[in-house]
C-alpha cells in the first residue's frame, strides 16, 4: 500500500462506521487506517513510509483493524467482512485511480471567483464524461446534470459512495469576517473529500481580495492545524473551465498607507484621555460608536484614533459582511478608505497587520480573544452609550472570559444641533486596570459606573438651559434625528 491508498481507505472506513452509527472524525479515521499496516497512528504512517509500502490489503491487515474496532469502539466485525467491504468494487483496481474522467485533471480542490469559469468547467466535465452527473450548491445547480447537495452538503455520508473523480461544485462562499469560520469549515471538508474519495471540488468564492484567495484558503487550513491537507488545495478554475494546478499560497508584503495626523473628530479632552491610556497600554480594544444616520458608524472618529495609534503597527480595515450595496462601505473618511479592505482578522494578522478596524456586531469576541494580546482592535459600530459598546466588544463567548480587561476605551460621539450651533456630546469609558467581571450583566454595570464622561448629563444640561427644543425638532436633518433618539433613550421629557 501507499499513503494515498491508506487515506482513501480511511474515508471508506469512516463511511462504513457511519452506517452502524459509529461517528468518528477525519483524524480518527486516519489513525484507524494505520492499523492496516501495523502502526499505531497516522504520525507513524508518515514517519515510516517504507513500512507502509511493504504491506498489502489482506486478511492479516483487516484482522488488525477488526481488533482495534472492537477494542476502541466496541464494534464487532470479521476480518473477512472488512476486507470485502474495503476492497474497491473490482477487487483489483488501484485505489488511487479515478473512476470518472480518469484522463482528466488530478483530484483536489480548485478555487475561483468567476461564475463563468464554473459554467465552463461544467460544460467541459459534461463533454469529457458523456453527461455524467455532478453534485452542486447554488453555483452549479442551474445545469441539467446537477444533483443538489442539499442541507448536509459536503457532510452528506452519501458522498463517500460517489465514484472517485466526480465533480462537486460549491458556493458562492462568502469571505468576510462574519462568514470566515463557516468558510474555513467548508474548505477543510472540501479537502477531506478530495483526500478520502478522490473527488474534484470546484469552489466559487466572493471575496474583497481576489488576488489573496489562494493564500486565504491556505491560511484557513493552517489555522485548522493541518500540515498535510494543504496538498489537496490544488489550483484554480480558469475562465475556459480548465482546472489549472498551482496556487499562490503566500501573502505579499503588507501595504503601508499614508500616515494619519488629523484628530479633529475627537473633542480635545477625549483625545487627551486616549493618549494617556495609550501611553501605558498598546494592545487591546478601542470601541467607537455613534447614532448618526450614516452607513459606517464610528468611522469618522476612527480617523482620529488612527492618528493617535500610528506607532502601533500597520492598519487594515476588515470587511464585516457582504451586503447588497457593497459601495456603501466606501462612505468613510479618506484616512479610513485608504486602508486595505481585507476579508478577516485572521487574514490580516497573517499578512503582518496589527491594527484592525472591525465592526464588533460581525466580529465574534472569540476571534478578538485570539489576537488581542498582540494587536489593537478599533471597533466601530452603532451605539448610543459606552455600555452598549462594551456589550458588543467585551461580552464573554464560549469558553473565553470577558474581554473587559482589554477594553482600553469606549467612546460615543453624538453631534447635536442646538440653537447656538452644533454641540458635541460624549460618552466615555477609559479602561480600568485589572477590570474584572464574572458575567455579561456586570459588564454593563461596571462600565456605567466607571465612565469619565456621561452623555446623558451633557444632554440634560442642554435641555435645562433651553438650548434644545425637543418638541419642535424637525425630522429634516441628522442632528434633529439624533436628538430624538437620545430623548427616547434617556427618558428626557419632551
Amino acid at each position: 500500500m501507499d499513503t494515498q491508498q491508506l487515506k482513501q481507505l480511511a474515508g471508506r472506513l469512516r463511511a462504513l462506521l457511519q452506517d452502524v452509527a459509529v461517528e468518528i472524525g477525519h483524524g480518527q479515521a486516519l489513525d484507524l487506517s494505520a492499523s492496516l499496516v501495523g502502526l499505531r497512528n497516522w504520525p507513524e504512517v508518515q514517519a515510516f513510509p517504507q513500512r507502509v509500502q511493504a504491506q498489502e490489503l489482506d486478511l492479516s491487515a483487516t484482522a488488525r483493524l477488526a481488533y482495534r474496532l472492537a477494542h476502541k469502539y466496541k464494534h464487532e466485525v470479521s476480518s473477512a467482512d472488512l476486507l470485502r467491504r474495503l476492497l474497491p468494487p473490482s477487487g483489483s483496481r488501484n485505489a488511487s485511480a479515478l473512476q470518472i474522467w480518469p484522463a482528466g485533471p488530478a483530484a483536489g480542490v480548485y478555487v475561483t471567483t468567476s461564475q463563468a469559469a464554473i459554467d465552463a468547467l461544467v460544460a467541459l466535465y459534461q463533454e469529457a464524461t458523456d453527461g455524467a452527473v455532478f453534485y452542486a450548491e447554488r453555483a452549479g445547480t442551474k445545469h441539467d446534470a446537477a444533483i443538489n447537495l442539499g442541507e448536509d452538503g459536503l457532510w452528506s455520508s452519501g458522498l463517500e459512495r460517489v465514484p472517485s473523480g466526480t465533480l462537486i461544485v460549491l458556493g458562492p462562499v462568502e469571505l468576510d469576517q462574519q462568514s470566515w469560520s463557516e468558510a474555513s469549515d467548508r474548505v477543510e471538508m472540501a479537502c477531506i473529500r478530495a483526500e478520502d474519495s478522490g473527488h474534484r471540488v470546484a469552489v466559487l468564492f466572493k471575496t474583497p481580495t481576489p488576488a489573496l484567495l489562494g493564500a486565504d484558503a491556505t491560511r484557513m487550513l493552517v489555522d485548522k492545524g493541518y500540515d498535510d491537507l494543504q496538498e489537496y488545495l490544488v489550483g484554480t478554475v480558469a475562465e475556459d473551465g480548465t482546472l489549472q494546478p498551482g496556487l499562490v499560497r503566500q501573502y505579499s508584503a503588507p501595504l503601508k498607507c499614508r500616515a494619519v495626523t488629523d484628530t479633529q473628530s475627537l473633542p480635545g479632552p477625549v483625545a487627551e484621555q486616549l493618549k494617556a491610556i495609550l501611553a501605558t497600554r498598546s494592545r487591546g480594544i478601542i470601541a467607537l460608536g455613534s447614532i448618526d444616520d450614516v452607513e459606517n458608524h464610528g468611522a469618522k472618529t476612527a480617523e482620529s484614533v488612527l492618528a493617535l495609534t500610528e506607532h502601533l503597527g500597520l492598519a487594515a480595515r476588515i470587511m464585516p459582511r457582504h451586503r447588497s450595496s457593497m459601495n456603501k462601505f466606501d462612505q468613510v473618511p479618506a484616512a479610513v478608505g485608504q486602508l486595505p479592505f481585507l476579508a478577516s482578522v485572521e487574514s490580516a494578522y497573517a499578512q503582518g497587520y496589527r491594527r484592525f478596524l472591525v465592526d464588533p456586531r460581525y466580529t465574534n469576541t472569540e476571534v478578538m480573544a485570539r489576537f488581542v494580546e498582540d494587536a489593537l482592535f478599533i471597533a466601530c459600530t452603532y451605539a448610543a452609550t459606552v455600555e452598549d459598546l462594551a456589550m458588543h466588544t467585551a461580552e464573554a463567548k464560549g469558553r473565553n472570559p470577558s474581554l473587559l480587561p482589554w477594553l482600553l476605551a469606549a467612546v460615543v460621539i453624538a453631534p447635536v444641533q442646538t440653537q447656538a450651533g452644533t454641540e458635541i456630546l460624549t460618552d466615555l469609558y477609559i479602561g480600568v486596570e485589572d477590570a474584572y467581571v464574572d458575567n455579561t450583566d456586570h459588564i454593563f454595570d461596571f462600565v456605567a459606573r466607571h465612565r469619565t464622561m456621561r452623555i446623558e448629563d451633557q444632554f440634560r444640561a442642554l435641555v435645562e438651559k433651553g438650548k434644545i427644543d425637543i418638541g419642535v425638532a424637525s425630522e429634516a436633518g441628522i442632528g434633529q434625528r439624533t436628538i430624538k433618539r437620545l430623548a427616547r433613550l434617556l427618558d428626557v421629557n419632551e
